[in-house]
């Protein structure tokens, strides 16, 4: 072959593959995520928390099973010039379940919405938590769902002070309860766009029985469905607790802690639409120089529609 020859098929070989050396895969296009709620606009939210925690005491299980039910009503009030909400959250019923399920006969079992079926211990608990349904509260949340604030007017406030000291409320409607309320079921979303396949951390300091800690969340974008011609972004989740200060007492020590979780988002109308999040906390701790082992598992579970 002369070279006049060589460098045509040089030439010809350039041609052929210069177009797919140039040829790149495309960085996929990331997504603003935020939530969208319009002034006046109404919606309700239902939160679940159902629990299993297995005692062991020298070979010996006692198993206790719990399932807490919240609706809520929301009203959005306002949305100031940085895109910040006011909502009003309302407490429109309560659903508690506890016992064990080897002895159904001494499980407490209650609904708000139907007052008549508690009975004995059930009906004195139930007439103790009748004065929470109704209680209003004003929570600020940004469009990334942060909570920003919690303001309780004085009738809320008055209520949950004369709450016995038997029901543990209170912590439950302050800043911080709230904040724990709806971060076991909801995401804080990214500060910037993201694309599916991508993930983003948020980091917060907590105090538990066992000390404080800090909580780092992984969140990953996993995919897109659509169901009924409505796109759903769909969201992984996975928890890391990481000791800061442990708390030396009775209330021993926490072993390991494994959390994960899926949500579900209408990107449309920038709202979350359901959840579960899966938890499971091993600790031990000591009774009279008897080891004491404790599993205990949480289902956290959230569901949000139109009214």
């Amino acid at each position: 072959m002369n070279i006049a020859n060589r460098i045509s098929c040089s030439g010809l070989f350039l041609l052929i593959m210069l177009p797919g050396l140039l040829v790149t895969t495309p960085k996929a296009i990331g997504q603003e995520l935020k939530w969208k709620f319009q002034t006046g606009e109404k919606l309700v939210v239902t939160l679940e928390q159902q629990t299993t925690s297995n005692t062991t005491v020298e070979k010996r299980v006692v198993k206790i099973e719990s399932l807490t039910t919240l609706v809520q009503d929301w009203v959005v009030d306002s949305i100031d010039e940085k895109g910040n909400f006011k909502i009003t959250q309302s407490l429109q019923s309560l659903q508690v379940k506890v016992g064990n399920p080897t002895t159904p006969s001494q499980t407490l079992s209650l609904d708000t919405s139907d007052p008549t079926k508690a009975t004995g211990e059930s009906a004195n608990l139930l007439k103790q938590m009748m004065p929470l349904i109704g209680l209003k509260y004003v929570v600020s949340m940004s469009p990334r769902g942060e909570i920003l604030k919690v303001d309780l007017n004085e009738d809320s406030e008055k209520i949950l002070k004369e709450l016995p000291g038997s029901i543990p409320l209170q912590e439950m409607f302050t800043e911080r309860g709230i904040k724990e309320l709806l971060g076991a079921s909801a995401i804080v979303l990214p500060s910037k766009p993201v694309a599916k396949g991508e993930s983003w951390e948020t980091s917060e300091p907590i105090l538990n029985p066992f000390g404080e800690f800090s909580r780092a969340r992984k969140y990953a974008f996993e995919k897109t469905e659509k169901i009924n011609d409505t796109e759903f972004a769909v969201f992984s989740l996975t928890t890391n607790l990481e000791p800061k200060k442990l708390i030396e007492s009775k209330k021993g020590k926490m072993n390991s802690f494994k959390e994960s979780g899926e949500l579900r988002m209408d990107l449309a109308q920038g709202r979350f639409t359901s959840s579960d999040i899966r938890s499971v906390t091993e600790s031990e701790t000591k009774y009279m120089d008897i080891q004491v082992q404790t599993v205990v598992e949480n289902i956290n579970k959230m569901a949000i529609s139109a009214k």
